[in-house]
Parts: structure tokens; sequence; C-alpha cells
């Protein structure tokens, strides 16, 4: 089977074959665009799951989707029909991640209460809600990336803390040099 590198040249002479001539399953040069556009983006977000699995459903949706552009114009795939199985495939593997975020997250809601208790007596009020409050907006940041090494990066923090085995500035720590990690990519790129 093809790597995903070598399938993309393909995609982007269907792109510009579609562009010039206004040929997307009678879509406007403009509705083509949007979904050319998307479809790239999926593909990015392949890449970054990094999962040869995820890479391989990818390159079998684009193989279909150039193969059917051999036959009738009637039978060809849309370019929408593209972005809609790209973004299935992401999907199935995104919700496979957040579910196991889904079932940290309450515990982590009852150690900050349980925190909060305890705080004004043992803690300084500031220090413990800053700490949470960076926390809990560095797993926001965190799983909006198409980084899968990233987050499974979070979760093990995020589980560590929840078993007693991380301290709260620990996971402060951690989540944040990912975040670091992951803006100082982006401003690299």
């Amino acid at each position: 089977m093809r790597k995903l590198n070598e399938i993309l040249p393909e995609l982007g002479r269907i792109f510009t074959y579609d562009l010039e001539r206004f040929e997307d399953l009678w879509l406007t040069q403009f509705d083509s665009l949007v979904d050319y556009t998307m479809a790239f983006e999926k593909l990015i977000y392949v890449v970054g799951i990094g999962k040869p699995e995820v890479e391989r459903r990818a390159v079998e949706i684009l193989e279909e989707f150039i193969a059917s552009r051999q036959k009738p114009y009637e039978e060809w795939k849309s370019s929408n029909w593209l972005v809609h199985e790209l973004g299935r495939v992401i999907g199935e593997e995104l919700n496979k991640t957040y579910a196991k975020l889904q079932d940290l997250m309450p515990q982590l809601i009852r150690r900050m209460s349980e925190d909060s208790r305890y705080m004004e007596v043992f803690l300084p009020f500031d220090e413990i809600v800053s700490d949470y409050s960076h926390i809990m907006n560095y797993i926001v940041e965190i799983f909006s990336y198409p980084d899968t090494e990233a987050v499974s990066e979070a979760l093990e923090a995020l589980e560590a803390f929840l078993q007693g085995k991380e301290t709260r500035e620990g996971l402060k720590y951690k989540l944040g040099r990912i975040v670091s990690k992951f803006n100082d990519y982006f401003k690299e790129g």
C-alpha cells in the first residue's frame, strides 16, 4: 500500500483540475476550494495522530476518491465525500481519546473540590486556584491538538496525579511543558 506522501501529488492534480474547470460534481469553484482546504487540514490531523492504521485508512479513502476519477463523470466521488470520509476516520480515533478524558475529568473535579476544602487551612488560596486554572486551560488546549502523542502524554500525567503519584505542581508543570513544546513546534514551522 502506498504512503500518504506518495498519493498527495495525485490529489493535488485533481484539486487543480477541479478549480480550473469547475467540475467537482456540480460544485462551484469556491465550494471545491473550501472542500479541498478542509481535506488537506484533515490530512494534517492524520499525520499528527501518527498511527499507521489511521494513515492506512486515509490512504484507502484517497485511493477510492482518485480511482473514481477514472469512471464516468456521474460516478465521481465528490470533494465533499472526501472531506466527510476523512473526518469520520479522524473522529473515530479522537473519540477513543476523549472517552478516556471523559472518565478522568470527574475525578479531577472531585480532587479540586477536596483540595479547596483544605486550602484555607494548609495552603494559600490563590496558589491552588492558580494551579487548577492553569491545569484546566492546559487540558483544553492540549486536547484541541491534532497530536495523539501530546494527548497521551497529558493523559498519563493526569492519571499519575489522580493516583497520588504526581503533585498538583508537577501536573501543572508537565502539562505546561507539553503546551510549550507544541507552540514552539508551530512557531518553527
